[in-house]
């Protein structure tokens, strides 16, 4: 068995593979996300980097107002599909390095979403959206209520980010 298949089968890749929670398609280009959408949080360093595989991908820091030894560091990934931004994420699991890595069915943000502990960091994908948000300072500061914040901004459609809406049938 392959690395792939191996990853495809530990975390269980055809039940949630092309999943969407949504009832429509949601496709996004060109995502900015701007200072205000993560309250309490103040933007650090963001910048686009092309990994060079056709997405397009947003890093950037995040600073709690209140004490900058907390830091969320967070990648925005965009995919040419949501069948590309599953396969984006089981990569992004295939590098975690916690044996720990669940998958969060309840209250989780996106399509499918992947944890690798309660604070540590997350993982989920959006129609053709990827989303990691982790830690990265001295104090740690818990990653899902952030996650759920992008996620509804990116299902709201607000800010930069540009839905295109339902998709046509």
């Amino acid at each position: 068995m392959d690395q792939i298949e191996f990853l495809r089968e530990r975390f269980r890749f055809d039940e949630w593979k092309d999943a969407n929670r949504l009832d429509h398609e949601l496709e996004l280009h060109d995502i900015a996300v701007p200072e205000g959408v993560l309250p309490g949080l103040e933007a650090g360093r963001v910048r686009r980097i092309d990994p060079g595989d056709g997405t397009r991908l947003l890093r950037a820091s995040w600073f709690m107002a209140d004490d900058r030894d907390a830091m969320i560091v967070m990648d925005i990934r965009e995919c040419p599909s949501r069948t590309a931004a599953h396969e984006v994420l089981l990569e992004l699991l295939a590098n975690i390095q916690s044996p720990h890595v669940e998958r969060l069915t309840e209250d989780a943000p996106g399509d499918v979403a992947f944890s690798s502990g309660s604070s540590a960091g997350l993982i989920f994908a959006r129609g053709n959206v990827v989303v990691r948000v982790a830690n990265g300072g001295a104090r740690l500061v818990p990653v899902t209520p952030i996650a759920r914040e992008i996620d509804t901004w990116l299902v709201e459609g607000t800010g930069s980010a540009t839905p295109l809406g339902p998709a046509a049938a």
